[in-house]
């Protein structure tokens, strides 16, 4: 009932801050990033600068800023999820991402698809999910399926917003 809102009784979903991004960016990937660029008074070099500009999509551009408390997602936080070199380079199936390590380890194609899933969402895919799954790893080869399988869901509703 809605009177009980002032009890608590249910989390409103909401949009998750730069940092809280960016960390479960880092997470489901198993790329973390270098924060160090945040202690820093200086220009941060590249890759603080692309976490920096990931950051600041969803209104905040450092750890040392308090969080802006935004109720909408953004044209700029989409752009930034399917584009931004912050998630294609941790998708790819290159030095030590999530993706790299499933390749290089002898895991069914179906143990790859439920660590995605378990990383990303803390949850096993579904019967119908698993099988659309199959299908990209059997039309794309399994180093881009898993590729887009993971990008797939860093960009879901599930993962971007917190419940």
């Amino acid at each position: 009932q809605d009177g009980y809102s002032p009890y608590h009784t249910r989390r409103f979903a909401r949009i998750l801050t730069g940092p809280e991004a960016a960390d479960i960016m880092s997470q489901a990937t198993g790329s973390p990033f270098d924060r160090g660029y945040v202690k820093s008074q200086t220009l941060p070099n590249r890759a603080g600068r692309d976490i920096s500009n990931f950051m600041s999509a969803y209104y905040q551009g450092g750890r040392e800023a308090p969080p802006v408390d935004k109720t909408m997602a953004t044209p700029m936080q989409a752009m930034m999820m399917m584009s931004s070199t912050v998630v294609t380079q941790r998708v790819v199936n290159e030095g030590e991402t999530r993706v790299a390590k499933l390749m290089a380890s002898d895991v069914s194609d179906e143990a790859a698809v439920e660590e995605l899933f378990l990383a990303g969402f803390s949850r096993y895919p579904g019967a119908e999910e698993m099988t659309v799954a199959n299908r990209v790893i059997e039309t794309k080869g399994r180093a881009q399926g898993l590729e887009e399988i993971q990008w797939s869901v860093l960009n879901s509703p599930e993962f971007l917003l917190n419940h």
